[in-house]
């Protein structure tokens, strides 16, 4: 049997929960033996249940998965064990709940052994995996661990371990790799130096830490600095004030509880943002980033443009945009920190939709035409503020009343 969280075969680790910083969930696969002692701890105020997935080298077949629970006088008392199926979806293959002991063991049972008889034969600290769950029992690499409940202390687990073997499915060379990663065989590491290769370029690159949003532990799209110093994306916020304002609570920070003033708000970090583009862009070719928004709208100016402005001007160019924390969407939110850009057309994020907004204020409506000579939009307001003999877009273009048609949806 091997280990397969083991460091020597590369498993990977995350959770959805924050974690105190000097027991990050990293802990549990760690190759120094002082951080993995010291395991993993959620933050103080969080509470169950906590996922970690684990992610082993190829697809195992589980015998037993050991956990232990305890780290000091804090202690989790139940578990869940659920491993992916084909779909992506996870099935539930095992549950556990003691207040006593010391380790709890998730053992694998045959599909013609009684569960009567299984029982008779397991300690008090074991339990079964469930016999109905044996196809993904023998075939799964994604295993995902639940702490249900804790006594009365935060989400805690000291160590994990996941006794198993290659699953049949894999092929020959797969297992002989597995054996030589973990019995240590230099020569054999050496042979198949080029597989080892191909199988670690198959999981997906790493992510900085400083990349990830501190909530939600997804790649930020406009990240923003909370009054507690903590990095999170706008999307974050939004989601978090709309939870608040269902309470009745104004906005406050997710981490302290404290109200945003205007001394005290999130800013956006630009020079963050900057790294992230150009993380998303160098590796691009990577499927799970080629989805991902990067910044869109700004003009990218020429060397010859930039050498021909004056510095002044450069200078408040380079300054880093203010977003308005009020906004009630990101499309409004869009609006703000794009205003300068020329836009054609705004798309409704919910419907799909086409709205009505005019090119000049911006600003939707019903009543709306449409120039003809540059297809940009104007209401009714605009064209009454404006010389009835002299019409003049925004973008330049000169046009008379005949090329006004009223627009329709």
């Amino acid at each position: 049997m091997i280990n397969f969280l083991s460091r020597r075969l590369l498993p990977k680790v995350q959770s959805d929960a924050i974690e105190d910083d000097s027991h990050p969930v990293s802990n549990l696969i760690s190759a120094d033996l002082q951080k993995l002692q010291d395991g993993f701890l959620a933050y103080s105020v969080t509470k169950p249940p906590v996922e970690i997935i684990f992610q082993t080298f190829c697809p195992i077949s589980i015998n037993s998965i050991k956990l232990w629970p305890r780290l000091g006088n804090l202690r989790s008392t139940s578990f869940e064990i659920f491993a992916q199926n084909r779909k992506g979806n996870f099935d539930k293959i095992g549950f556990g709940e003691s207040q006593e002991t010391e380790c709890f063991e998730f053992v694998e049972t045959h599909m013609g052994t009684t569960r009567a008889n299984a029982v008779s034969n397991l300690s008090k600290k074991q339990f079964i995996l469930f016999p109905t769950m044996q196809h993904l029992i023998t075939h799964c690499s994604i295993i995902k661990v639940v702490i249900q409940k804790t006594a009365r202390c935060a989400p805690v687990l000291r160590k994990v371990e996941i006794w198993a073997e290659a699953a049949n499915s894999n092929k020959q060379r797969v297992k002989s790799q597995v054996k030589a990663m973990w019995f240590g065989n230099t020569e054999t590491k050496q042979s198949n130096s080029k597989e080892t290769k191909v199988n670690s370029d198959s999981y997906d690159k790493d992510i900085p830490d400083e990349f990830l949003d501190e909530l939600t532990y997804d790649i930020m799209t406009i990240p923003m600095i909370l009054p507690s110093g903590k990095v999170v994306d706008q999307r974050t916020i939004e989601q978090c004030n709309t939870a608040e304002q269902k309470w009745g609570r104004q906005p406050s920070d997710p981490f302290t509880g404290l109200l945003y003033t205007d001394r005290r708000k999130p800013m956006f970090n630009a020079p963050l943002k900057a790294r992230i583009d150009q993380f998303l862009i160098k590796h691009s070719a990577t499927n799970k980033y080629q989805h991902v928004p990067r910044t869109a709208g700004f003009k990218i100016q020429t060397s010859r443009e930039r050498l021909t402005y004056p510095v002044a001007k450069r200078q408040k160019c380079l300054q880093p945009t203010v977003l308005n924390l009020s906004c009630s969407s990101l499309e409004s939110a869009v609006l703000d920190v794009l205003a300068t850009t020329t836009r054609y057309t705004l798309s409704d994020p919910i419907s799909g939709e086409t709205n009505t907004a005019c090119h000049i204020c911006m600003v939707r409506s019903d009543n709306i035409y449409r120039i003809t000579l540059c297809n940009h939009l104007i209401c009714r307001s605009c064209l009454n503020n404006k010389d009835k003999l002299s019409f003049m877009c925004t973008c330049g273009t000169k046009f008379e009343s005949k090329f006004i048609e009223k627009y329709h949806r």
